[in-house]
């Protein structure tokens, strides 16, 4: 590609810098390098299989006696969620102002 030089209207010589198009190479081919061994690493059959200790099973719960247990526990639930409901709801309709005490006032 040549240019003219604007001070002298002489002819320049330009060329694209290889060496900056090797970094970028060896940049990105080192992200996906590391991007990639992690899941290579891993024994792929059990990527899906979870293991969650905190979670009790069903066939514990439902019986007669923890009835109660339950209905409540789905009483709780609603009302939570409601409230959330109703509280944004409130807030995106400006039916509700935010009043946050602050340090200032």
């Amino acid at each position: 590609m040549r240019l003219l030089n604007r001070d002298t209207g002489d002819l320049m010589m330009t060329t694209r810098r290889p060496a900056r198009r090797l970094v970028t190479r060896a940049v990105r081919v080192g992200a996906a390098a590391a991007l990639l061994f992690p899941i290579s690493a891993c024994e792929l059959d059990k990527l899906l299989e979870v293991d969650a200790p905190s979670r009790i099973p069903a066939e514990t719960i439902q019986t007669p006696a923890n009835a109660t247990l339950l209905v409540n526990s789905a009483i709780a639930d609603f009302e939570c969620a409601y409230s959330a409901y109703v509280v944004v709801g409130g807030l995106i309709g400006e039916e509700l102002a935010v009043c946050i005490q602050t340090a200032d006032r």
